[in-house]
């Protein structure tokens, strides 16, 4: 543990210069299109802490087939070594098959022995995360006779044994199996409720989320116990209503359960111990923009993505701690806190799958330093073009009467240009011909409030 040690102190050091003034500044990470699922761990090979990500590629007509303009999906990882030296770009780690990985699809990443467990189609493989090669393939189904059209969801791992949640295309086949890693063999299976979307152990609990139907209040949450984790004997506990569209569950401490809903644009605190509902937190998003992960930062602030383009931030207590706007629709979340409570540092990388207008992206916006400042979105503002060259342009949605500071920073949190408006008016027009090719961030203050928002500079 020595190294990781010594390399997030110095992450802490490196990054605590560069953005101490400059908090919950969202650095633009470039991977391939449609980027879902991140996670990260660190490398002692490469003395490097890394981010995995999962791009679901492009199916340019949805046919299920390869043609010409689409691309597969592919994990890609992140070195943070390589953010802190200026390069921001994601490198390929391991190309799957063209249309193996359903939306939003959840991988498992074995932070000990990294590992990635991947759905491939009907199948799973294990992927060697220092070098992206294939060490091993289950083939679950062998014994079991599965619809042609199902797809694994997600993938969970524990003790020697894969949890997979499958699905049928047309909502009718609902399963969820366990199978043990080194003979394949199946030691438990169960039919679910409508569309299982993800498991996870918590302490001798498991807990299946199922979805349900979007708009419909049927979203359900299966707990069993586990009595035997050798024999694996399991019974069923309980079913806890949950409202409409439960899309994702992350752990917060070892008795608090957190459970994003999206359609009913809640988050619920599930108690562990006593398998309740303990608190129930609105969230400030509507329509198909509600919220779709949940990550704990500090142990004590709930950090949520959504498709309104927003980071949301709450205590436990269900108070809304405010948003940093990013603009991007956001999807899967990763946190990490550094385990020394005298050290303040926390990270936070989301993904972007979709820009505003449901075409593909292919961002991962990565916080460091990060904290619980609320952002605003200072009466709706927008910046074009972007990408730019001689020029950034701001746009008001109707007339502004307060006095105006724009910093312009770079990658690194350094202000690079500084700007100061006295002004009423819609637009803000900046040159941007003397700033290098690269990625930026335009940090506006007005009125008490803050907004980022990330552009880039080409030529």
């Amino acid at each position: 543990m020595k190294n990781l040690t010594f390399f997030l102190a110095s992450l802490i050091l490196c990054f605590s210069i560069a953005h101490s003034q400059v908090p919950n500044v969202p650095i633009p990470l470039t991977v391939g299109p449609t980027p879902t699922y991140v996670n990260g761990y660190f490398s002692f090979t490469h003395n490097d802490y890394r981010l995995i990500v999962t791009t679901l590629g492009i199916d340019q007509n949805f046919n299920g087939q390869e043609d010409s303009g689409d691309v597969k999906p592919a994990l890609y990882f992140i070195s943070i070594n390589d953010v802190m030296n200026g390069d921001f770009s994601g490198k390929v780690l391991k190309e799957l098959d063209f249309a193996s990985l359903p939306f939003p699809t959840r991988i498992y990443i074995d932070n000990i022995g990294n590992n990635a467990y991947v759905p491939n189609k009907q199948k799973i493989d294990k992927i060697l995360l220092e070098t992206g090669d294939i060490i091993a393939s289950f083939n679950p189904f062998q014994n079991v006779q599965i619809p042609n059209d199902a797809y694994i969801t997600s993938v969970n791992y524990a003790n020697g044994y894969i949890f997979i949640s499958v699905r049928g295309a047309d909502g009718t086949f609902n399963q969820f199996y366990i199978i043990k890693e080194n003979t394949n063999e199946m030691v438990f299976e169960t039919a679910t409720e409508p569309n299982p979307q993800q498991s996870l152990i918590a302490g001798n609990y498991l807990f299946i989320l199922c979805e349900g139907v979007f708009g419909s209040n049927n979203s359900k949450l299966m707990v069993y116990r586990i009595k035997d984790f050798d024999q694996w004997e399991i019974e069923f506990v309980n079913t806890l209503e949950l409202g409409d569209t439960g899309n994702h569950l992350a752990l917060a401490g070892s008795d608090k359960l957190i459970v994003t809903m999206n359609g009913s644009h809640q988050i619920h605190i599930i108690n562990i111990p006593d398998l309740t509902i303990e608190k129930t937190i609105a969230t400030p998003t509507s329509g198909y923009d509600g919220p779709r992960e949940s990550g704990i930062v500090a142990g004590n602030t709930i950090v949520t993505t959504a498709y309104d383009g927003n980071l949301h931030m709450f205590d436990f207590n269900g108070k809304n701690l405010g948003k940093i706007i990013v603009g991007d629709k956001l999807e899967g979340i990763f946190t990490y806190t550094f385990p020394n409570p005298n050290m303040n540092f926390n990270i936070v990388a989301a993904t972007s799958p979709f820009e505003k207008n449901y075409s593909a992206n292919d961002k991962v916006y990565l916080f460091v330093n990060f904290s619980d400042v609320e952002e605003s979105n200072i009466n709706t503002l927008n910046i074009y073009p972007n990408p730019a060259s001689e020029f950034i342009a701001l746009s008001f949605e109707s007339d502004f009467q307060y006095p105006i500071n724009i910093s312009i920073i770079d990658n690194f949190g350094r202000v690079v240009a500084e700007y100061n408006f006295n002004l009423a008016g819609k637009d803000i027009s900046i040159p941007a011909k003397d700033l290098p090719v690269g990625s930026y961030v335009a940090r506006i203050v007005a009125n008490g409030k803050i907004l980022n928002l990330p552009f880039v500079i080409v030529r």
